[in-house]
């Protein structure tokens, strides 16, 4: 398969044309399919389509809402992609609704690329979500790393720490889901990252070879191609470096990335 060799506008232009050609013949999973199964997920809407993209003007004012520098990378992304044009589908649990009742699947709607001029409330979840799951593993998992200080006693100096560990921190841009993309060097060719509380990984070496891994099955990839994107991320000394993230950057999960 003949896949332009960077991120320029060929490249987007190959992905834009491999998924939506995907998109226009895809079967989507059952709802019943996650109930037999007993799993929750989300799956893309047959019929899905990029947005127009984003203006200089636009990118430049979410930058100014949010408090973000878009990398070069990320920002000719927005320009010519920018998110799609209807949420996945699937199915979630529901809350535990009284102690001892155990919860459900529901059917879900949930946003996978964001839209950042419409989805406010999304953008702000994903956001908050680092920050969010190192503090419950700080409570829950016992997870307190050594260059973060002594371990306060109290829940709230606790939470306090890690609140400036993380506001210190270069900031993760959302991309799809819980990835995303190392806002700091705001160079071209940052790392992208799989966060889940404090398992935390690299999915991509950067911004191509991401969208490469991630959507390989739908872009009809073959393994070897797929392995060959992971392999440019084998070695993970590079990734300690990164200032607060790094130390708690995993491997890449070997072959099995989450």
């Amino acid at each position: 398969m003949d896949i332009p060799a960077n991120l320029g506008e060929a490249f987007l232009d190959w992905f834009r044309a491999r998924t939506e050609a995907a998109w226009a013949e895809y079967r989507p999973r059952a709802f019943e399919d996650y109930v037999a199964r007993s799993v929750g997920g989300a799956d893309w809407r047959r019929g899905t389509r990029w947005l127009n993209g984003l203006t200089e003007a636009e990118s430049e004012k979410v930058e100014r809402r949010w408090g973000l520098a878009f990398p070069p990378d990320y920002r000719l992304f927005l320009r010519r992609m920018h998110s799609v044009d209807r949420p996945m589908v699937g199915a979630g649990y529901t809350p535990y609704e009284e102690v001892g009742k155990p919860s459900r699947l529901m059917r879900v709607e949930s946003p996978s690329f964001h839209n950042w001029l419409a989805d406010d409330d999304a953008l702000r979840a994903r956001m908050e979500w680092p920050l969010e799951g190192l503090l419950f593993d700080t409570e829950h998992s016992d997870l307190w790393p050594p260059s973060w200080s002594a371990k306060p006693a109290a829940a709230e100096a606790r939470e306090a720490r890690v609140r400036e560990l993380v506001a210190a921190a270069p900031g993760l841009i959302p991309v799809f889901v819980h990835r995303y993309l190392l806002a700091r060097p705001c160079v071209a060719g940052n790392p992208v990252l799989s966060v889940y509380q404090s398992d935390i990984i690299v999915y991509g070496a950067d911004l191509r070879g991401y969208l490469l891994i991630e959507f390989g099955d739908l872009l009809g990839l073959d393994r070897e191609r797929v392995c060959g994107e992971r392999a440019a991320f084998e070695r993970t000394d590079h990734y300690e470096a990164i200032p607060f993230w790094g130390e708690l950057i995993a491997g890449p999960a070997d072959a099995a990335l989450r």
